[in-house]
């Protein structure tokens, strides 16, 4: 299809009235990707990540790739037709991106990860998205390899990525990340895919261009990553050897092990500021009782320092598997009254989840487990505190919660059973990720929640539940996760 007859049926079939095209808060005005963005949001292809954020710097997921494909190129399909959900078991029915996985799968643009995995969670490096892109194009034959253009991409690579980067230099859709770089095998941003494709398509409103730009740094990379402090005012004494790397949130300590990828320990420690972006003091509370703790990709429970020490009597009380390898995480344990706290004095997150890495440990691909987790050590954490300082019975933090969540149940909320019926503190967990956009949903639960206004929904369905959040957390929106629910 030749760029002229594409950009006048694109316009035609998927642009949306002016009063509703949102205009993102988080775009510096005269970016360089300003005018693309402007365009993809008047066109349909985007609605951003919420809260009238269009998710600048956010790395581009493998779900959000295949949407902007579909809604450019063939809008229709991203309704109705196959479903990514007939091939791979991974992508719930329901999924706001179910469609337009099945719209690339068809038309040769990808095939997944695995033959029934498509890894919608994981994140899309510079030639990965350019080899969609070009796929979408139809493959153009001839033209410049990449390797003739660029110093960093491998001859090794002719039979996929080689030829997509040479062709969007010739087309001017990308000219690297610098002079002879293409920034092959880094992440990238959602404001780059959009650019490029606004490119490829109509390049009357996104001229062509072979000057480099250069790559935008995620949210997270800010974040400092030095050694474990060897002074703080933990309960439980100094940090085992065994932990190298440190990030810190307020005073709340996130470490982990030297085989733990440091952009994990950013990521997570990134999550929790988003979490807490309005109550840093809760932070600082956490910090008093527990600290968090990234765990290698396919490492069992035993290789955690604190898990060995644990004595035989108390894995067998908490039923505790030591050669469990972490999947998700858990909350923090504490055995109130045992000689020398008999605790786990930390909320444990795996190093996939956090990464979106789609490796098979990882149990909840499509939801953001350390979200979870953390709000098991928020809680916890309320927990402990009220105990100390002495707050009436009644007017504690745990007790108006269980107010909120025996009421839901009073009013047949969470049936089917979601596992926020299960007691209070995964209702407080799950409730939280909701508030957050970071939930999953299956299909029991998609036609309840839309997956891209969880916040809102949750509102209309548990209100309760919202109110409580809202009051002690103010909004959230975890937009920095590789699991939030935007498009």
């Amino acid at each position: 299809m030749g760029v002229g007859m594409l950009v006048g049926w694109l316009v035609f079939v998927a642009s949306v009235s002016a009063e509703t095209v949102p205009r993102f808060e988080d775009v510096p005005e005269g970016h360089v990707a300003e005018s693309a963005i402007e365009w993809a949001a008047e066109n349909g292809i985007t609605v951003g990540v919420g809260s009238n954020r269009f998710g600048m710097g956010q790395t581009l997921t493998r779900y959000e790739m295949v949407t902007f494909l579909c809604r450019a190129f063939s809008p229709h399909s991203c309704v109705s037709g196959v479903g990514g959900s007939d091939r791979f078991d991974d992508v719930p029915a329901g999924h706001w991106a179910n469609y337009p996985v099945g719209w690339a799968v068809s038309r040769g643009i990808t095939s997944g990860v695995s033959a029934t995995g498509f890894g919608g969670s994981g994140t899309l490096t510079r030639e990965q998205m350019m080899t969609f892109l070009y796929r979408a194009e139809g493959s153009p034959a001839g033209g410049s390899l990449g390797s003739d253009v660029y110093r960093d991409v491998p001859d090794d690579h002719s039979q996929w990525a080689n030829r997509p980067i040479g062709w969007a230099f010739d087309q001017g859709v990308s000219g690297g990340v610098a002079e002879g770089s293409f920034g092959f095998g880094t992440p990238v941003s959602r404001e780059e895919m959009v650019l490029f494709l606004c490119r490829a398509v109509t390049p009357v409103t996104c001229p062509p261009s072979q000057q480099p730009l250069p790559a935008v740094l995620p949210p997270w990379s800010g974040i400092e990553i030095a050694a474990p402090p060897s002074a703080h005012d933990r309960v439980y004494g100094p940090y085992d050897p065994f932990y190298t790397q440190a990030a810190v949130v307020g005073r709340l300590h996130v470490i982990a092990g030297e085989a733990v990828n440091p952009e994990a320990v950013q990521r997570v420690a990134f999550t929790i500021r988003q979490m807490l972006a309005n109550r840093l003091d809760v932070a600082d509370q956490m910090a008093r009782y527990f600290y968090v703790v990234v765990a290698r990709t396919q490492s069992p429970m035993s290789s955690v320092p604190e898990i060995q020490a644990l004595p035989q009597w108390l894995i067998d009380e908490w039923r505790f598997d030591v050669t469990q390898i972490i999947a998700g995480g858990r909350g923090p344990s504490v055995c109130l009254g045992c000689e020398g706290g008999g605790a786990l004095p930390f909320v444990l997150v795996s190093e996939a989840n956090a990464m979106c890495s789609g490796h098979p440990v990882d149990t909840h691909p499509t939801e953001d487990v350390v979200v979870h987790e953390v709000a098991h050590g928020i809680h916890s954490s309320f927990r402990l505190a009220d105990s100390e300082t002495g707050v009436a019975a009644g007017d504690r933090f745990d007790d108006q919660l269980q107010r909120v969540y025996e009421q839901a149940l009073v009013d047949g909320l969470w049936g089917g059973p979601h596992y926020a019926a299960t007691n209070r503190d995964e209702y407080f967990a799950e409730v939280f990720q909701f508030w957050s956009g970071v939930n999953d949903n299956d299909a029991t639960w998609v036609d309840r929640f839309d997956l891209a206004r969880q916040s809102a929904e949750l509102a209309e369905y548990d209100p309760r539940a919202a109110a409580f959040l809202e009051e002690r957390f103010g909004e959230v929106a975890v937009a920095g996760s590789c699991h939030y629910y935007g498009e």
